[in-house]
């Protein structure tokens, strides 16, 4: 199987400078074959021999060229070798691409964790011998609010992914609509796989800030002075709404963190982004990878499996987060109708502040 690279003159004159002129056309790019050697001017001689398809995988990565053999060819428009990278990793046969997996239901109204906490600061204001909860009532109205901020900037990122991944599946299947008996699985690197990126990041950390947002909003439901963030709750506290949050930390939670302190802290997924067309039993899939290892914290370190896709973790992340705040709100509505919520209704301010 063999491994080619499409890049854009421009880009490559760009970062190689001292080439200069001795960088083809676009159109000589196109018009390559795996059977026309290249030989770029002023590159050392194990470097030479190389065709125009092959040049910008030998610059970037320095690999080994796979021997010349027959081979299906990627047809690359100059507007694609103008704005692309592509690669071509040989003929398989036509198929029909899968649909992308669906989006969660997002509800037009506040997550449940908001509306629970407004309905007990409603029900407080209403009762004239509440006057020593007046404190909590308006911790009760801004900290969820607070938390909806983040989770719904993550449903904008989440939203935002989607719709780039819809504009490369058009374009995928209409790339594989003009074929009638040969399809390579392909691929391409523009400025909106490095958003899909960007935006994932965003998503993990919106994701990771509603967390710590969730620990504080639940502190009144103990006596004690609680810890403002995720990690140290689920350490510190071992009964009431925050055995919720201790599950969700051993499901899904630590794997996200993971991401979210790779990405955020150490390095991204790879320097040149990629989103492929993989072949399955059942179709083509629309894929960006995501690494299996998230702690090896280097890019030479990542690896990655079939089973781990980025919109497909970032959906089931998503999902998950919805559900520990239906649990949550389930939990503490349940504690207030007790009697047991808020145990703590003065000193909720200021908890994080540095002197």
């Amino acid at each position: 199987m063999n491994h080619f690279v499409i890049q854009s003159p421009e880009v490559l004159r760009a970062r190689f400078p001292a080439m200069g002129d001795s960088l083809p056309k676009a159109s000589a790019l196109v018009a390559a074959s795996q059977t026309t050697p290249f030989k770029m001017a002023g590159t050392p001689p194990r470097r030479a021999g190389y065709t125009g398809l092959q040049l910008s995988a030998v610059l970037d990565r320095q690999v080994t060229p796979a021997p010349a053999r027959a081979a299906p060819m990627l047809v690359v428009t100059p507007k694609l070798v103008d704005r692309t990278s592509a690669i071509n990793l040989g003929g398989c046969s036509l198929m029909d691409f899968l649909p992308l997996p669906a989006l969660p239901k997002f509800s037009i109204y506040s997550p449940q964790v908001v509306q629970v906490f407004d309905k007990i600061r409603f029900n407080i204001d209403s009762r004239d011998d509440c006057d020593y909860l007046a404190e909590f009532s308006w911790f009760a109205r801004e900290y969820p609010r607070c938390y909806r901020y983040h989770l719904e900037c993550a449903q904008y990122r989440l939203e935002s992914i989607y719709h780039r991944y819809v504009v490369a599946h058009e374009y995928f299947v209409s790339k594989n609509s003009q074929k009638s008996d040969v399809q390579s699985a392909g691929g391409c690197s523009t400025k909106d796989v490095n958003i899909i990126y960007w935006d994932f990041d965003s998503f993990l950390s919106s994701i990771n800030s509603a967390l710590d947002l969730l620990a504080r909003i639940i502190g009144p439901a103990y006596k004690e002075h609680t810890a403002p963030s995720f990690n140290k709750l689920c350490k510190k506290a071992s009964d009431g709404p925050v055995r919720l949050l201790q599950k969700a930390q051993s499901v899904w939670v630590r794997r996200m963190k993971d991401y979210r302190d790779c990405f955020v802290h150490y390095t991204p997924v790879d320097t040149i982004n990629m989103i492929t067309t993989v072949p399955s039993n059942k179709g083509w899939q629309i894929r960006v990878k995501l690494p299996v290892n998230p702690n090896a914290r280097d890019i030479l370190g990542f690896r990655y499996s079939k089973r781990v896709e980025l919109l497909r973790y970032a959906i089931s992340t998503y999902k998950h987060m919805t559900a520990l705040d239906k649990g949550v709100a389930k939990n503490i509505l349940h504690l207030y109708k007790k009697g047991d919520f808020p145990k703590r209704s003065t000193d909720l301010f200021f908890l994080g502040k540095r002197s």
